[in-house]
């Protein structure tokens, strides 16, 4: 069986594998600059971000090897807030959210393993993430 990688030292992503039965799975957080071209619009910037992610953790992988990653970004005014760094800027955030119409894209590049031709086979296996930030969403009643 192909081994599985998690591109993301995201807690809430490992406990999601570990919730719908995946428990033997590596780890492998990709070192990646989350800068951006100017001009895209919230979801294009996510999935471009994603995608980096992606490519540099195939790096990190061999070509049987399933890879996981995701990304979640909160957009306030079209303002991508980013990860709090402590507990005050992630009230901060949530305070400048309250009330407030804002966006949270998410963007998970389905788990991918490469054939021997190289090309890219992908699946997917578990639904997107429920956080982002400061956030923590759940789903609607």
């Amino acid at each position: 069986m192909a081994k599985i990688v998690l591109a993301s030292g995201s807690p809430r992503r490992q406990e999601l594998l570990q919730r719908i039965g995946i428990t033997d799975f590596d780890i492998r957080v990709p070192r990646t600059e989350e800068t951006y071209p100017a001009g895209l619009s919230p979801r294009q910037t996510v999935e471009y971000i994603s995608r980096e992610k992606s490519d540099a953790a195939a790096a990190l992988c061999t070509p049987e090897e399933i890879i996981i990653t995701a990304d979640t970004m909160v957009f306030l005014d079209d303002q991508r807030l980013g990860k709090p760094v402590d507990e005050a800027d992630a009230l901060r955030m949530l305070t400048a959210l309250q009330g407030r119409r804002h966006g949270m894209h998410r963007h998970h590049r389905p788990p991918g393993r490469r054939d021997p031709d190289g090309e890219r086979v992908h699946r997917r296996v578990f639904p997107p993430c429920r956080g982002g930030g400061a956030l923590g969403l759940h789903p609607h009643r």
